[in-house]
């Protein structure tokens, strides 16, 4: 028999939706964290970015911004208008029949819970371990079949389990044995990316020596899809012109973190028509502001925070903000790292990295061009460093949505857990700054 308890749904489900932020950086103006037990629903509109840009994921982790947890309709009404053609099926006119998880739906197996991840939906599902295990090990099987095999005393939470399931339209039965081989597991085992370089960050700060345009004109060559810049440094709008450097390349989106100015007003920068003159160009994160809000002008998003940024230093916060329900990262995690995989940064002195947090570099942009940067020896070393070889989050609930940082980890251990992760998978529970401060001796600006 298991060692996992069978427990009822009621620790582990809620009508209680979680939006994701519409990028990972969203301030919230609360700061509360989800529990065992609660449905997360992925705002769609971040959904349609990530699924606009394909394989877009989060880069940079700068901010310790928890997610808005808001009011939603019951999930069961919110799944019915989702699917209307989809008939409830019964369990009682179904026992006798192999049940089968629907394909765009993924399992992962935590220490304490597991996770359901319907990227179709934008939600996901905290589940009981044994419900995990039921999922992974058991399809293919009638509830008939499972009630022999976990005993008549467990009958009831199967029926649970199997209640909750169908009305959350997470499972559907075979009616013959030819469909047991007509509805395949999607395989996850190969993450197919065609560019050399998917993600590029560029920092800038008071001392930076190298000509960003520079850097932008190479990127058509690596076939780079998405393109961070960072400023530590005041800087005027008009210094973006070197955008103009994308119009033949194969970049698609373009997000720009700099320092809050007084007149960096929503009004203001609408002024500046800058998505008429950069079309790529999707978000402005104004850090230091005397609030947080978000404003879209013209498909362009304008995200202000009073958090400080400094330097590169602050990346590498791991949290809600920091996942990405979608069918690219969860077959990514399987294989290669969620976070440095086909990334390159610049970091402010000029050099070239795998990240510009990271210490190895690969010479510097002024006599070493990104080609040659990424064919040297080392430079791909952490690309394939995935979750399942991570202390730690290899038994995490959250490990195939989640993004990673190998810049500074447990014990600069190559395979620690990220060091400035505020979630515990032993207990199911994530701890605030502070404590993340206490226990790591870091420092996160609040």
């Amino acid at each position: 028999m298991n060692h996992h308890s069978f427990i009822g749904l009621e620790t582990v489900s809620s009508d209680v939706a979680l939006r994701l932020p519409l990028s990972f950086r969203k301030l919230s103006e609360s700061k509360a964290s989800p529990v065992e037990g609660q449905i997360l629903h992925f705002n769609p509109i971040y959904q349609g970015y990530i699924n606009l840009h394909q394989s877009y994921r989060p880069i940079s982790k700068m901010f310790t911004d928890a997610p808005r947890v808001v009011a939603t309709s019951n999930v069961t009404e919110k799944v019915a208008t989702t699917s209307s053609q989809y008939k409830m099926l019964s369990l009682a006119e179904n026992s006798h029949k192999p049940f089968r998880l629907f394909s765009a739906c993924f399992i992962t197996q935590g220490h304490t819970r597991s996770l359901i991840s319907d990227p179709q939906r934008e939600a996901i599902y905290f589940v009981p371990v044994i419900l995990g295990e039921i999922l992974t090990k058991n399809q293919g099987l009638s509830f008939t079949q499972l009630v022999e095999k976990y005993g008549e005393a467990n009958r009831s939470h199967l029926v649970e389990y199997f209640e909750f399931l169908l009305e959350r339209q997470l499972i559907f039965f075979l009616e013959d044995d030819w469909e047991q081989s007509a509805f395949p597991a999607l395989d996850l085992s190969a993450y197919e990316s065609a560019p050399v370089i998917e993600h590029l960050i560029l920092d800038i700060g008071q001392d930076t020596n190298y000509d960003p345009r520079i850097v932008l004109e190479q990127l058509k060559e690596l076939g780079v899809f998405h393109v961070e810049i960072r400023y530590y440094t005041s800087v005027s709008l008009d210094k973006l012109s070197y955008l103009e450097a994308l119009k033949d390349t194969m970049v698609k989106s373009v997000e720009v973190l700099l320092p809050y100015q007084t007149d960096y007003t929503p009004e203001f920068i609408k002024a500046q028509k800058l998505r008429e003159k950069y079309p790529w160009l999707l978000q402005i994160t104004f850090f230091d502001a005397p609030e947080a809000q978000e404003v879209k002008e013209q498909h362009l998003l304008l995200s202000y925070t009073p958090q400080t940024v400094s330097s590169a230093q602050h990346c590498g916060k791991i949290g809600y903000w920091a996942f990405a329900n979608d069918l690219p990262m969860i077959t990514l995690n399987q294989s290669h790292n969620s976070c440095l995989y086909k990334t390159m940064g610049i970091d402010e002195n000029g050099f070239i990295k795998n990240c510009p947090s990271m210490q190895e570099n690969f010479g510097h942009i002024n006599n070493t061009s990104l080609t040659e940067a990424v064919a040297k020896p080392g430079f791909r070393k952490h690309w394939n460093t995935h979750k399942a070889q991570i202390e730690v989050c290899k038994i995490c609930e959250f490990r195939d949505i989640c993004s990673d940082c190998r810049a500074y980890t447990q014990n600069d251990d190559p395979y620690g857990k990220p060091l400035k992760c505020g979630y515990d998978p032993y207990v199911g529970e994530w701890i605030t700054n502070t404590q993340l401060i206490e226990q790591t001796n870091l420092t996160i600006t609040q």
